[in-house]
């Protein structure tokens, strides 16, 4: 789906502002949207995937643990609501790679922490949470892959679909 000229500028402002590390900002961006009730009619629909997204940039510039805690938790619900309303959306594929990374993150910083424990029982409920934290991961990554296979099989199948037809030799009678 193509987004209107109005709405591509909300999408690049959010773009950017993710891309300079400032999910922070998108965040607040895409809530005052939603608080006015002025969200673009091409942004309604994937609003929860870019708020997901930014809230995962936002998770990861974070200095504050808990803050960092908290915006991974709120993206992975966001992601989870896109995907769930919208499972087949032409964007779900990056929605489940992303949702996948946070959980990976997660996991991650479980197992670094679990390292730095001395307390056995501490360090036994950390890693706990880790391996948690990788199963969720582990069927998003699938889910993301078998998506994008998808993606991919449909380019490949319009190029073949596109190509010449010259090397096809005419039946001989």
């Amino acid at each position: 789906a193509v987004a209107s000229p109005a709405a591509e500028l909300h999408f690049d402002l959010i773009d950017g502002l993710r891309k300079q590390g400032y999910g922070d900002m998108a965040v607040q961006y895409l809530r005052n949207l939603e608080t006015s009730q002025k969200i673009p009619e091409d942004l309604k629909e994937t609003f929860d995937l870019e708020l997901g997204r930014s809230l995962q940039v936002a998770s990861q510039n974070s200095e504050n643990v808990d803050e960092a805690d908290r915006l991974g938790l709120e993206s992975r619900a966001a992601l989870d609501k896109f995907l769930k309303e919208h499972p087949t959306h032409e964007d779900a594929a990056e929605a489940y790679d992303t949702f996948g990374q946070l959980s990976l993150e997660i996991g991650n910083d479980a197992v670094k922490q679990a390292g730095r424990q001395k307390d056995p029982a501490r360090k036994k409920t950390l890693m706990d949470q880790a391996r948690a934290a990788f199963e969720e991961a582990r069927p998003r990554f699938a889910e993301a892959v078998k998506q994008y296979q998808l993606k991919y099989d449909a380019i490949k199948k319009a190029q073949e679909g596109e190509q010449p037809t010259r090397n096809k030799r005419p039946k001989s009678r």
